[in-house]
């Protein structure tokens, strides 16, 4: 649903993922079955709690079927009802042709919203923030030769700055999704480039002047004490 708790576990991605119910039950797996955390916003309708199902949100809901949802109508939905009103919503990310990264924007699209799932991606393509992934979207996907990997990266980023958010009690409600929403998007990181990235990380620490010249200074201060 739009922001929430995502998973509490780590999981295995079933590739390939070429078919459109492949993503869609992928997204469902994600989702789960109901529930009505009072936190999570994506819950309520007109100020009433009416839960989530399959992802599937009371919003969702009314746009998709122009229904009015009640508690009911969420508890009772089925899964090959969701998957129907799922199937509505992968317009949103026809446009992109690199299969990877289409499933990871449309999961972003589920968890948090077609705008928001599409402006962290035209953002990270350095392009206009319009919300929309058109044609001009998916050509600088190409141009760029951006990654699924690449997404998931910055999905877990933006989930930390939102899992910083205070609300008006000062308090951060949006932390104790943070474990379940990063385990989300790391699900679509790629194991190499991820076991590459952290091995560039500490060959920079090892050969950074900085820290090498610090280094330096404790040892002969060291040495002097002796």
């Amino acid at each position: 649903s739009t922001i929430l708790s995502g998973l509490k576990r780590p999981l295995q991605r079933q590739k390939p993922m070429s078919d459109l119910d492949s993503v869609i039950n992928e997204v469902i797996t994600n989702e789960g079955g109901y529930q009505n955390n009072p936190q999570d916003t994506g819950n309520f309708y007109n100020g009433k709690n009416l839960g989530t199902k399959y992802g599937i949100t009371p919003e969702f809901y009314k746009s998709a079927t122009g229904k009015e949802p009640t508690k009911e109508t969420i508890q009772n939905l089925t899964l090959e009802k969701a998957r129907e009103l799922y199937r509505k919503e992968l317009r949103y990310v026809a446009k992109i042709s690199d299969s990877d990264l289409r499933d990871n924007v449309f999961d972003m699209v589920v968890n948090a919203g077609p705008t928001t799932a599409a402006k962290l991606l035209q953002e990270d393509l350095d392009i206009e923030q319009d919300g929309i992934i058109g044609s001009k979207t998916a050509q600088a996907i190409e141009d760029s030769g951006y990654t699924s990997h690449d997404y998931a990266k910055s999905r877990i980023e933006y989930y930390k700055t939102l899992a910083q958010k205070e609300n008006e009690e000062g308090e951060k409600p949006n932390q104790q999704f943070l474990e379940g929403w990063v385990n989300r998007a790391s699900q679509y990181l790629d194991p190499k480039k991820t076991a590459a990235e952290k091995a560039a990380q500490l060959q920079e620490v090892r050969v950074d002047p900085k820290i090498q010249e610090r280094a330096a200074q404790a040892n002969t201060f060291v040495e002097a004490m002796q």
